[in-house]
């Protein structure tokens, strides 16, 4: 199965976003991988790491359920990084987990393109 995480725009458009410090335990790890961008195995994105937090939690809770203070605890980051990572706060933490997911999204169709509608489907689901 093709995952956005193969695809080196997405990740670089995910890996200028942060500075870079060692890995935190993954969120999920499709999401994961679609963060790592100009890193080694042991490293990743601090702010990839709430962006990637935000992207699970909007995806199960929506964005009025997901609360800041959430998203931290889930990325293991402490509460001043959200700030420092996101001068604009949630609204711009939201607009990145927004554009890492599409990103993703678009870079798997793109893969799929030519292949039945139900395994696209199927493919897209499962993302």
């Amino acid at each position: 199965m093709a995952n956005a995480a193969d695809d080196p725009e997405v990740r670089e458009r995910a890996g200028e976003r942060t500075n870079q410090v060692r890995a935190a335990p993954a969120v999920s790890t499709q999401v994961l991988s679609m963060t790592r961008a100009n890193t080694t195995k042991n490293t990743i994105d601090l702010g990839g790491r709430m962006v990637q937090s935000a992207v699970v939690l909007l995806a199960k809770k929506g964005v009025q359920a997901t609360s800041s203070s959430e998203v931290l605890e889930a990325s293991g980051e402490p509460r001043g990084s959200l700030y420092r990572q996101f001068p604009g706060g949630k609204d711009e933490l939201i607009a990145a987990a927004v554009d890492l997911a599409g990103d993703g999204a678009i870079a798997l169709l793109d893969r799929l393109e030519g292949w039945p509608t139900a395994e696209i489907l199927d493919e897209f689901l499962a993302m």
